[in-house]
């Protein structure tokens, strides 16, 4: 009925008391391990923010054919202006182990590969570069003969 009070006595609470003397022990099959589950922190954004964007990705796979030339043709251009007509190869030779020196220095800091000469190269933006280079750090009457050559490395 409305209004009425339930006068029913409350049962005491029974609380769980363990013995003093007793150590709490870990049993698998009444406590089972907790699994966690791996969380990703790039993922675990509080609900009340947007997660984040994903940034475009930086490799060469999703990389636009447009954007490669770009920056090779950049990276010509700025190793091209580094080389002055002292720096080039004589057509008698003379200074071929200064040469020589130059433009694995040159090779090595546009492509980041100091042994391009020394291994096989599938990569054909690396190709490109080197052989620019190559190119420019010879003397005006040896350039025509080289650019006939099939890889920079030949």
């Amino acid at each position: 009925a409305a209004g009425q009070f339930n006068l029913d006595p409350v049962p005491p609470a029974n609380f769980h008391v363990r013995p003093a003397n007793t150590a709490a022990r870990f049993n698998p099959d009444i406590n089972p391990p907790v699994r966690q589950i791996p969380v990703d922190v790039r993922q675990a954004v509080p609900p009340h923010i947007d997660p984040p964007v994903n940034p475009a990705p930086r490799d060469d796979i999703h990389r636009t054919d447009a954007d490669i030339d770009r920056n090779a043709i950049t990276i010509i251009n700025s190793t091209k202006a580094q080389i002055r007509d002292r720096d080039c190869l004589l057509p008698d030779g003379s200074n071929y182990p200064t040469w020589q020196d130059f433009i694995c220095e040159r090779i090595r800091d546009a492509i980041n590969r100091p042994n391009f000469f020394d291994t096989e190269n599938h990569n054909p933006t690396f190709e490109r570069i080197a052989r620019s280079i190559l190119l420019h750090s010879l003397h005006e009457s040896m350039r025509r003969h080289m650019s006939r050559l099939a890889t920079a490395q030949a």
